[in-house]
């Protein structure tokens, strides 16, 4: 939405409420119709749901509709573009979805096959980081990276697994032991998230934090 212009620069939400929903990107929009330059007038709004499913059944996108319709109503001062976007829906779904007034559509459609097959490949990729990692193959996991690069902007927001996953699997190689990578856990009655986390026998924990820049000062210093 960004690169296209359809959303406000830097302004895109993930996981945020609009009209006492919650979407999985919301963002204002000035594009014409949705916005048109009048006193008091405010930014038009785009509401996007995301469903990791393949072949989608018409039965999983009523809860789309019933929010759209319920939004619509709500917020009829605003003009807003509610989107819905799946890896596939199969024609009944479809078709209803076109018929409610909203745009239902698929990473191939939005990017092209080839992208699409990446973000396939991709997800798949990062809900198996243990098998990725204990494969112990370096050149699928450099395969893996060269598919994001050729996403470019869209793939800023998996870039941060992906250099975790490529730490778990330095950290494999350099003493075994079991990785987990993302592993939740529960210090001082609070849940905090541990980017990789490594078990060596009975003998050793090891713990890594993961950030993508770090000042050269702070580089010295650790040294």
């Amino acid at each position: 939405m960004k690169d296209t212009g359809l959303a406000s620069y830097r302004k895109i939400k993930r996981v945020s409420d609009f009209n006492s929903y919650f979407w999985s990107l919301t963002a204002p929009t000035y594009i014409f119709p949705f916005y048109q330059k009048m006193q008091n007038e405010s930014p038009g709004f785009i509401a996007v749901d995301i469903l990791p499913q393949y072949n989608i059944e018409a039965e999983s996108i009523k809860y789309f509709i019933k929010k759209f319709e319920s939004s619509k109503s709500q917020y009829s001062s605003k003009k807003f573009l509610p989107i819905l976007i799946g890896n596939s829906f199969d024609p009944e779904a479809f078709t209803l979805g076109k018929n409610s007034g909203f745009l239902i559509t698929t990473p191939e459609k939005l990017f092209g096959k080839e992208v699409a097959e990446l973000i396939s490949n991709i997800k798949n990729s990062l809900e198996n980081k243990l098998a990725l990692i204990i494969e112990d193959d370096a050149t699928k996991l450099s395969n893996l990276l060269s598919s994001i690069a050729k996403l470019e902007g869209k793939s800023n927001n998996i870039r941060g697994q992906l250099f975790e996953l490529v730490v778990g699997f330095i950290l494999y190689k350099q003493c075994g032991g079991i990785i987990e990578v993302g592993k939740n856990i529960y210090y001082d009655s609070q849940k905090v998230e541990v980017d990789v986390f490594c078990i060596v026998g009975q003998k050793q924990i090891r713990v890594v934090e993961c950030k993508d820049i770090i000042q050269i000062i702070r580089l010295r210093k650790w040294k």
